[in-house]
């Protein structure tokens, strides 16, 4: 095993840790979903065309849409 692949799965300990120890399991499901949403969302709309700086923009646009419209309901 390299020592970059060792520093990362200590490094995912880490923070797997911390994550336990702050109760912070809601938050970081919800930022893995929204960097989910995020990436697809981009990666569709640059194999439609669209500029890379146009495709991220439009991308962090839905997910504000969604999110906003997560918080009023």
């Amino acid at each position: 095993m390299t020592a970059t692949r060792r520093a990362s799965y200590a490094l995912f300990a880490v923070v797997l840790a911390g994550t336990a120890a702050l109760g912070l399991g809601p938050a970081l499901l919800a930022c893995l979903c929204s960097f989910m949403f995020l990436d697809l969302s981009c990666r569709a709309l640059i194999r439609a065309g669209l500029p890379e700086f146009a495709a991220r923009a439009v991308s962090v646009g839905t997910l504000a849409a969604a999110i906003a419209a997560c918080a009023t309901t």
